[in-house]
């Protein structure tokens, strides 16, 4: 792509240049999750890209997102994943709403002319029909890096979900793109996955790629699955359905998949 040829000055694909993770990081939109996990006041959530600690919040009602480090001495806000808790340091009592900031004793620093001047680094945020989406300095519109399309599918998701019922964090070590490069591809899951995903009898599937996206689908063969989906429909409102088992990938991180349309993952 020419335009991140000159952004980047080179080809960010090579896996010896790290920096060029951290460019990934900060200059694209990144689907983080959905306004169900953030349904109560002051409740927040945490997001790691490498070494960067991102907070997603609720104020009030209103979604923002900033990194977890206090402008005053760096100390972080939260240690703590998910929780609810307004934004105040603990070291030295430096608060922050959307829309303000509160320095304690602040005449001990006649440096500082506006107390508004002193925020978090803040991140952009978007949403779609509910689902988060942030980026430090985008190179994209969010429309431009998803697409009509995928924005299509993506609300017609996003105005399904009414709850999370969990929410699961699994470590590892390997280079991302291994991880992301495994997830994309399905002949591994008869032999890796045979309790779960392999249980669907799914097959080989059909991938539509996009400029930043690509839709993985695969026909399921096991009639139990098939009967007992068919039963979940009939007691769900579902504004995007389908058949099979379905995968969309949301460049360079995210995906987000189900089975049937009945749960999302």
């Amino acid at each position: 792509n020419n335009k991140l040829f000159k952004y980047f000055g080179h080809s960010f694909f090579e896996p010896e240049n790290e920096l060029k993770d951290k460019a990934l990081v900060l200059s694209f939109w990144h689907c983080v999750g959905h306004e169900v996990d953030l349904v109560s006041d002051d409740s927040y959530m945490m997001i790691s890209f490498f070494d960067i600690e991102i907070i997603v919040h609720n104020y009030r009602g209103k979604l923002w997102a900033f990194e977890n480090c206090c402008p005053h001495r760096g100390s972080k806000f939260f240690k703590d994943s998910n929780s609810k808790s307004k934004i105040s340091c603990p070291y030295h009592g430096w608060t922050f709403t959307p829309y303000s900031s509160f320095i304690p004793r602040k005449d001990t620093f006649p440096e500082i002319n506006s107390v508004k001047d002193v925020r978090p680094k803040i991140w952009e945020l978007k949403m779609i029909s509910g689902f988060i989406f942030i980026s430090f300095k985008p190179i994209f519109s969010l429309e431009d890096q998803l697409g009509k399309e995928v924005i299509s599918i993506i609300k017609s998701i996003g105005t399904s979900l009414k709850k999370n019922f969990s929410t699961q964090s699994i470590e590892f070590k390997s280079n991302w793109k291994i991880a992301i490069e495994n997830s994309l591809e399905p002949y591994h899951v008869s032999f890796v996955h045979k309790d779960s995903l392999a249980s669907l009898g799914i097959d080989d599937g059909d991938n539509k790629l996009y400029n930043w996206a690509s839709i993985l689908k695969h026909t399921i063969s096991a009639k139990r699955i098939k009967k007992s989906n068919k039963f979940l429909k009939k007691m769900l409102k579902i504004n995007y359905d389908f058949e099979g088992y379905w995968s969309l990938y949301l460049f360079p991180f995210s995906m987000i998949s189900s089975t049937e349309a009945t749960t999302f993952a």
